[in-house]
């Protein structure tokens, strides 16, 4: 492996790993006099500290990549990925943290509103012509689900086309159809450090993509098993995040839109500001099951017509009492 590499790559690995060596050794992460083999925790550490110093996400990743290759050149096991090859997981999402961190500029993505979503939907038989209807019925209810149900795309998508993260991945008997709505387990959420998991439930919103309608069409022809992933094409493959953006951006394209500012985070974010423009604004937090203040930059999205129809909203309010509806409930709850 060693050979493989050129001389000057060869030559950055090394230097690499003897700074991983020194640091390894001021921060008394030795075991005697020798320098244990590293875990990926170590690895963490080290990138955390490199970033501390100001390199950029690409030269730490270098450096990871060097430390690892040096000591599989001395027959050690990779320390950096795991057995299925993949980069270990806590490694790549400090590696992540540390990119949005430390990159300058950030893109703006743009929400997938409702009506938004109805034309990707629409779209999908033009621009996808060749995709079998097996195919697209589980997109719709991805997407439908992912707007409504205002979810990561990490917790319905598997992270490869043909390996689930098994704490995380949506499986098959995570969604329930019930009569007029469903129930959709979120297995592991990003603010869910116990991993206890969360339920929703998305009720009817009637018309041709209703939430519900959607999800019974998958359910209908899904014939993968129930411990498989719950978005699993008809190859046998599954739906991932990389195939979810290729799809949203075609989409989009065919529509006229620049699909440059939209990603598979604007279905959560589309799910956010359609509440808000429904009147529901308060509930977003809620619904969308933030611990911080972050969605208030979707509401940002929020165009002149969903004010206006908000505004229209209150005005329906004037025949009706608030003070003594609102006191009815505060009684209600606490005065007994």
């Amino acid at each position: 492996m060693r050979e493989d590499k050129a001389q000057s790559t060869r030559r950055n690995y090394i230097n690499a790993a003897f700074a991983f060596t020194d640091w390894c050794l001021k921060n008394g992460l030795t075991v005697g006099d020798r320098l244990p083999v590293p875990s990926p925790a170590t690895l963490v550490y080290h990138a955390a500290w490199r970033a501390g110093k100001g390199n950029s996400p690409g030269y730490i990743r270098s450096c990871l990549s060097g430390i690892n290759a040096y000591f599989e050149w001395h027959h050690f096991p990779s320390i950096l990925r795991d057995t299925n090859g993949n980069v270990h997981r806590v490694v790549a999402r400090v590696l992540r943290g540390i990119s949005r961190l430390l990159s300058r500029k950030v893109k703006k993505r743009l929400p997938i509103t409702i009506p938004l979503l109805h034309e990707i939907l629409d779209a999908i038989p033009a621009v996808f012509p060749s995709m079998h209807e097996y195919d697209r019925r589980a997109y719709e209810c991805f997407l439908t689900n992912g707007v409504y149900g205002l979810l990561r795309v990490s917790e319905q998508a598997a992270p490869t086309t043909t390996t689930m993260d098994e704490d995380k991945t949506a499986k098959g008997w995570d969604l329930k159809c019930k009569d007029t709505s469903y129930l959709f387990n979120i297995n592991a959420a990003k603010n869910d450090t116990l991993r206890t998991g969360f339920q929703i439930e998305i009720h009817e919103s009637g018309g041709r993509w209703c939430p519900v309608a959607t999800a019974k069409r998958w359910c209908a022809v899904r014939k993968a098993p129930p411990h498989a992933a719950l978005f699993q094409l008809r190859n046998g493959t599954n739906i991932t995040r990389a195939r979810v953006s290729k799809l949203i951006k075609a989409c989009l394209q065919s529509t006229g839109r620049d699909e440059g500012s939209f990603d598979t985070h604007s279905l959560r974010g589309g799910g956010a500001v359609s509440l808000a423009a429904a009147g529901f604004g308060a509930l977003v937090p809620i619904m969308g099951r933030w611990r911080s203040d972050s969605y208030l930059g979707y509401l940002q999205n929020l165009t002149r017509d969903n004010i206006k129809d908000m505004h229209q909203a209150l005005g329906k309010l004037g025949g009706s009492s608030i003070c003594q509806t609102h006191n009815q409930v505060y009684a209600d709850r606490f005065d007994h």
